[in-house]
């Protein structure tokens, strides 16, 4: 097929580039059709869920610069209110009645306080279309002088001829018809009747999830003195189905109640002083008290703080990453006569708790000697950790300081841009009061941290370890966000979480085997003893039999008595794959030992059990095994061999190579077989309970020893505990299968080296 050059005219009975084609005549126009079912598969595939359609409407509401949104549920009936700027009929019918509109995304803020918008698809109408098959929306804005009340039948715009021709209706009304939250004369309200969902506690739970973030942290904080309330916005739930508002309150509340700490303080006048109580409170229910004294510049202030950890799985189903954004939003705030001075929060590091992290001070300057605790303020939470209100009037502390109003004096006093305070020595003593306490809370922390380490921490699990220092890292990656150091420690501590969770995996299972086999091992032993007695028993009957039958000539009977003689020395030979465990040194004492005489006695103890099995032996006499006891090694190397004697099961001359070398203090041991060999991919798993893999026939398998798939468990079990490493490795020349355990000699424990 010829390849043609980009533009080249084409020949008959081909077609041309686009732009060849346009330029001929004859083309018509004709639009595209859509099926107004279409609506109702949008709404399903675009919301898909009952409370995420739901969240969409009260989403709408904070993109309309709304403060407060009311949520009314009942049983065949949903409301949505909000007191918001509304829409005029313009805005319905361009914005609302479009489908997939994108004039969020493209003007990307909310029109007043530049809120982001939470939404940008424009599926709001799909989403009342997907909780309800009627719908009425009154809207109401300043820029119109009527409002708009529009009524939506979804099962009627379903059996429309085309998208295009199904029909909402509306009229324009008085705007003074009071619908709003707050009587505001703007808003938006949406009635959904004829619910297509029943709603359960656990869909309301889900919409407090989704909705939680937008939500103020407390009711009074849209009070604001500069009168802008830009992150003040309200949800209230309203059901008349039992519990479920409190099912929707717990939700959202559910990243506030996370709290590790509470500090509370109170600072006030006490004649020629002003002192300040304050009360650290952990989730754990400890309590500590504590009062200061401070210069008498402040009548009356008091604050509350919640100290969050915001690491690990949170409660609630709340997501670490959504509460660190949500947290650093706010801080610690200052109220004046319960409106918000906006200036006071995480940008403005006014408790200069950024600025202590920064110079990495460890020891609070606020404090006296007897609340010092060593590396105290590395327990300081950063700003994005606190929610916190500081209460304060500013008219009152006027009163009392300068009751003629004269202006003079150090007393809290607003600026004229009543977003602060005037930054004067009573400021000063406020802010001192409540870092101190901030302060106090860290070397509290401290204290019980250093309580735990000398009480509690010995018998600490390693898991509980491991999410202590976790925590660490997390809290000095907030602290120094910007060090490469950090972030490269946090990186390497996130790819370390999942091997330890690999390893507990393992070591789990392995410790489930413990129990079993601690007592299998202990009625081994106790039949051990009760055997070699009844052994003893057995060849005294038997002397007694050949002494009293001698010169009766029964040859039968006399051959019956060498066969049950030969049997009793089989079985004292099989005791001695046991003898390890029989002397108590074997069993308790740990200490280095020779590998080759490790392993020769290990051959002759097992040499019963293995009679058709070569094992051969080349291995150096300056190796030394790590120091554990003899019983640790013998079931080691025995259940080594047995797994390399199982897998010759059909191999009719079996052979085992056993080689220790040595490179400096680096030893190794390989096991070498020539039976059927592991898969590169099932090496690590046999190691794993059960995990044996048999590749020979049942009838010869049948023959082998152990065969419950713990062998190696133990194996891998005892390797580690004594600081060696075993697995399975690519296999030595002339083998079909290579078992390697290796580890580093230690110096102090072998005269050697």
């Amino acid at each position: 097929m010829e390849i043609k050059a980009p533009g080249a005219a084409p020949t008959a009975g081909e077609l041309g580039t686009f732009e060849q084609e346009s330029g001929n005549p004859g083309y018509v126009p004709i639009k595209f059709k859509a099926d107004a079912a279409l609506i109702r598969e949008l709404g399903e595939r675009l919301v898909g869920a009952p409370h995420i359609a739901l969240a969409e409407l009260v989403k709408n509401a904070y993109d309309a610069d709304a403060t407060k949104c009311i949520i009314g549920l009942g049983p065949t009936r949903i409301t949505v209110s909000d007191n918001g700027h509304g829409m005029t009929e313009d805005e319905f019918s361009s914005l609302w009645m479009t489908i997939g509109s994108t004039h969020k995304r493209t003007r990307g803020a909310s029109p007043t306080f530049r809120r982001p918008v939470t939404g940008s698809k424009g599926v709001g109408r799909l989403a009342a279309q997907f909780l309800a098959h009627k719908m009425q929306l009154f809207t109401a804005s300043a820029a119109a002088v009527q409002a708009v009340h529009a009524l939506v039948d979804w099962d009627e715009t379903a059996t429309a001829a085309g998208l295009t021709e199904a029909m909402a209706r509306y009229r324009k009304e008085s705007s003074d018809r009071i619908v709003f939250p707050d009587n505001s004369l703007t808003g938006t309200k949406v009635i959904l009747e004829r619910l297509n969902q029943t709603w359960d506690k656990e869909q309301v739970a889900e919409l407090g999830r989704e909705l939680w973030k937008l939500n103020s942290p407390f009711p009074r904080f849209g009070n604001v003195s500069t009168g802008r309330r830009a992150d003040s916005f309200e949800i209230i739930f309203q059901s008349t189905l039992p519990g479920y508002d409190n099912e929707f309150a717990t939700q959202m509340r559910a990243a506030l109640d996370n709290w590790e700490a509470a500090v509370e303080g109170e600072l006030f006048r006490d004649g020629d002083t002003c002192k300040s109580i304050v009360k650290i409170r952990f989730s754990d229910g400890d309590t500590y008290h504590e009062t200061f004294d401070h210069p008498p510049l402040i009548e009356n202030a008091s604050w509350q703080i919640r100290v969050y950890r915001l690491v690990g799985r949170q409660a609630g189903g709340v997501s670490v990453y959504d509460a660190r954004e949500y947290f650093k939003k706010f801080g610690v705030m200052l109220f004046d006569s319960g409106f918000r001075l906006p200036y006071y929060g995480t940008e403005s590091d006014w408790l200069e708790i950024d600025r202590d992290h920064a110079l990495r001070k460890s020891r609070s300057s606020l404090l006296p000697a007897r609340l010092q605790e060593d590396r105290g303020l590395n327990d300081l939470p950063n700003q994005q950790r606190l929610i916190g209100v500081v209460n304060v009037d500013t008219g009152r502390e006027r009163q009392s300081t300068d009751p003629k109003g004269a202006g003079g004096g150090d007393y809290l006093q607003i600026l004229v841009t009543r977003d602060r305070l005037v930054a004067n020595a009573a400021y000063e003593t406020l802010q001192a009061a409540v870092r101190q306490s901030l302060d106090y809370y860290a070397t509290r922390n401290r204290a019980r941290e250093a309580k735990r380490e000398l009480f509690d921490r010995p018998s600490e699990p390693v898991s509980a370890t491991f999410r202590r220092v976790e925590h660490l890292v997390e809290e000095i990656a907030n602290r120094f966000p910007f060090d490469e150091s950090v972030g490269e420690l946090r990186h390497e501590f996130k790819s370390l979480d999942v091997v330890v969770e690999q390893q507990k995996r393992s070591d789990d299972a392995a410790r489930a085997l413990l129990g079993p086999l601690a007592a299998a091992g202990m009625a081994a032993l106790a039949m051990e003893h009760e055997n070699r007695r009844e052994i003893g028993a057995a060849r005294e009957l038997i002397e007694k039999l050949r002494t009293e039958l001698t010169g009766y000539g029964l040859p039968d009977i006399t051959n019956a008595i060498a066969e049950l003689e030969a049997w009793i020395d089989r079985l004292e030979a099989s005791r001695k794959v046991f003898s390890p465990l029989l002397e108590h040194d074997d069993r308790e004492r740990a200490a280095p030992m020779r590998l080759k005489g490790v392993v020769a006695e290990v051959k002759r103890s097992i040499r019963t059990l293995l009679p058709n099995v070569a094992i051969d032996i080349d291995i150096s006499a300056d190796i030394y095994l790590p120091p554990a006891t003899h019983a640790e090694w013998h079931a080691l190397l025995q259940n080594v061999l047995t797994n390399a004697s199982n897998a010759m099961l059909d191999v009719a001359s079996p052979r085992i190579g056993i080689t220790g070398s040595r490179q400096g203090r680096r030893c190794r041991l390989h096991v070498n077989d020539i039976g059927v060999g592991i898969e590169l991919k099932r090496q690590q798993a046999m190691f794993e309970p059960f995990g044996r893999q048999r590749q020979v026939s049942e009838e010869r398998a049948a023959l082998g020893l152990g065969g419950m798939g713990l062998g190696l468990t133990i194996v891998r079990m005892i390797a580690d505990q004594r600081g060696s490493t075993a697995r399975f490795v690519t296999p030595d020349t002339g083998w079909n299968t290579t078992f390697e355990l290796e580890w580093t000699m230690d110096n102090d424990n072998h005269p050697d080296l």
